[in-house]
């Protein structure tokens, strides 16, 4: 029985967003709002790449500070054995 209720009904049931034969403007407005705000992403992204463009890579500022850290006794610390 279940065959024959299928086969009643035909073709499957259509989505109510896009009918048979006409245009799907709502799914071309949104598509077109995400790649703006795509858009729009990326063009921060690449402002923030040339503003960091400039700098050095922070491992030349790490060795600096070890170099620095391990060159320079700690005044807090005890160094003579009791």
């Amino acid at each position: 029985m279940g065959d024959s209720s299928e086969s009643s009904f035909g073709a499957p049931p259509v989505s109510p967003r896009s009918p048979p034969g006409s245009l799907d403007f709502y799914g071309k407005r949104t598509q077109m709002v995400k790649v703006q705000a795509l858009e729009r992403e990326i063009g921060l992204l690449q402002d923030e790449l040339k503003s960091v463009d400039g700098f050095q890579p922070a491992s030349a500022y790490c060795k600096e500070v070890d170099d620095f850290v391990g060159a320079t006794q700690d005044p807090l610390v005890i160094m003579y054995m009791p």
